[in-house]
């Protein structure tokens, strides 16, 4: 799989019940080969099903808590976690010649370089990042924003839709 039939689905949960995971799954549909959630309250993996994916990878947490999940039968050649001290969560999964980073930056935390995962050949970043940077429609940068985007250079300036 290439980065030009890769489709994404990115969401913060806010609480993942089982109502919320089937409008995500049908929200996803057929369409999306993968699914990026932050803010699942999760603590246990058997509360993260959506019908039809497979839970790649999972960080519990009863107030943050991140989960990625592939289409049944998509490829993951490599799956990756932030520490379990990192304040910042992440997770990420390479598809083919692509990595897919999922990130939840609670509020209050202040992002440095050491929390974020290192950019290698073609990566997304996708997730509730809890900054603001013109780079993703806002109108001014604050100072978390400006790290996200310096970890994240030299790739093309991201427009999300």
């Amino acid at each position: 799989m290439t980065s030009s039939n890769i489709s994404i689905l990115q969401l913060n949960a806010e609480g993942l019940t089982r109502t919320k995971r089937d409008l995500i799954c049908h929200l996803a549909d057929k369409n999306n080969s993968v699914i990026l959630l932050q803010e699942t309250h999760a603590t246990a993996e058997e509360n993260l099903s959506i019908e039809g994916y497979s839970t790649i990878a999972f960080i519990p947490n009863k107030h943050h808590g991140l989960a990625t999940y592939a289409r049944e039968g998509t490829h993951i050649t490599s799956t990756q976690k932030s520490p379990e001290d990192n304040c910042i969560q992440w997770i990420r999964i390479t598809i083919g010649d692509v990595s897919i980073v999922n990130i939840y930056k609670p509020p209050p935390e202040t992002v440095t370089i050491r929390q974020l995962p290192p950019v290698v050949s073609t990566t997304i970043a996708c997730g509730d990042f809890n900054s603001s940077n013109t780079l993703w429609g806002y109108s001014d940068s604050n100072a978390n924003g400006e790290m996200i985007a310096r970890s994240i250079r030299p790739l093309p300036t991201l427009r999300c839709h």
